[in-house]
C-alpha cells in the first residue's frame, strides 16, 4: 500500500473488513468440517454451501436500497454483530439443519458487511481515487482470507485429517468479530452518505443495469470466479480428508489461493484503470 495519508474513515474500514473477511474464512471451512462430523453427506454439505449464498441473491437488492435509509457504518456494525452471533450459535449447532441455518446467517451477515464496506468507499473516496480505494478495500479482503484459514487451523488443531475442536475454530471467528467492531462502533451515530429518496424502481433500476454493454458480460465472469472460490473454501476440505491431508494443509491451500490475489492487486489496477465516460 502507498505511503500517501488515508482518509480517516479508511482505516477502521480496512481493519474492520480484514477482521469481518477472516472471521469468513474460519467459518467456513470449519463448517465443512462440522457437517463431516455430523456424518453429512457430499449433497447436504453442497446445500448447506448453497444457503450461504441464497439469502444474499434474495436480499442484495433490497439490502442495496436499505443502507442508503440506514447509513453505511450501521450496516456494516450490524453485519458484524450478526456475524458474531452466528460464529456463537455454529458453536452449538449439532445437525445439519442447525448448521445449514446458521449458514444462512453468515450469508446474509457477510452481504451485510460487503454492502456497508463497498458503498461507504462508493460515496465516499474521491473520484480521481476510486481505483486506489477499491484497491486497498479488495486487497483488505484478500488478506483476511489469507489469515483467516491459517488462525483457524491452528486453533482447532489436526486429529488425523479432521480438526480436533471446530468449535474452537467459530469461537474464534466470535473474537475475531468483536474485535472487528472495536475500530467502527463509532459509526452507530452516522447517517447515511446519500440518503435514499424512494422505496420504488429498486428492480427497475436493476434491470435497465442489466442492459447496459458490458454489464451482462461482468456479472457473468463475478458468478464464475465466486462460484470457484465458493468451491474450493467448501470442498477443498472434503478432498482433503478423502487424500488424508491435515486441516493445516488445507487451510495454507486455500491461504495460498488469498496470497495470489494480494499479489495481483496492484498489477491489475494498472492494467485495468477506472473509465469514467
Amino acid at each position: 500500500m502507498s505511503a500517501e495519508k488515508l482518509l480517516p474513515w479508511a482505516k477502521p474500514l480496512l481493519l474492520s473488513s480484514t477482521l469481518t473477511q477472516a472471521t469468513i474464512y474460519v467459518l467456513r471451512p470449519m463448517i465443512t468440517y462440522r457437517a463431516s462430523e455430523l456424518d453429512a453427506s457430499t449433497y447436504e454439505i453442497g446445500v448447506v454451501a448453497a444457503l450461504y449464498a441464497l439469502f444474499p441473491v434474495l436480499l442484495a437488492l433490497q439490502f442495496g436500497r436499505l443502507v442508503g435509509k440506514i447509513g453505511e457504518g450501521k450496516f456494516i456494525i450490524a453485519g458484524t454483530v450478526s456475524m458474531a452471533l452466528t460464529a456463537v450459535a455454529l458453536i452449538f449447532a449439532n445437525s445439519v439443519l442447525t448448521l445449514a441455518i446458521a449458514t444462512a446467517f453468515a450469508g446474509v451477515s457477510h452481504l451485510a458487511c460487503m454492502v456497508g464496506g463497498q458503498s461507504m468507499v462508493a460515496l465516499r473516496a474521491p473520484r480521481e481515487n476510486y481505483d486506489k480505494y477499491f484497491g486497498y478495500y479488495t486487497f483488505s479482503a484478500s488478506l483476511g482470507h489469507l489469515v483467516g484459514p491459517l488462525v483457524a487451523a491452528l486453533v482447532a488443531g489436526s486429529d488425523g485429517t479432521l480438526p480436533k475442536a471446530t468449535s474452537n475454530a467459530f469461537l474464534l471467528g466470535f473474537v475475531l468479530c468483536v474485535v472487528a467492531l472495536m475500530p467502527v462502533i463509532n459509526w452507530r451515530k452516522e447517517k447515511p452518505s446519500v440518503e435514499a429518496k424512494s422505496d420504488e424502481g429498486t428492480y427497475t433500476a436493476a434491470l435497465a443495469l442489466m442492459k447496459k454493454p458490458g454489464i451482462l458480460a461482468a456479472i457473468y465472469v463475478s458468478l464464475a470466479i465466486s462460484s470457484v472460490a465458493d468451491v474450493l473454501v467448501v470442498f477443498l476440505p472434503l478432498y482433503g480428508s478423502e487424500k488424508e491431508f491435515s486441516a493445516f494443509s488445507i487451510g495454507v491451500i486455500i491461504s495460498i489461493r488469498a496470497a495470489t490475489s494480494m499479489a495481483w492487486e496492484p498489477w491489475g489496477r494498472r492494467a485495468y484503470p477506472p473509465r469514467w465516460t
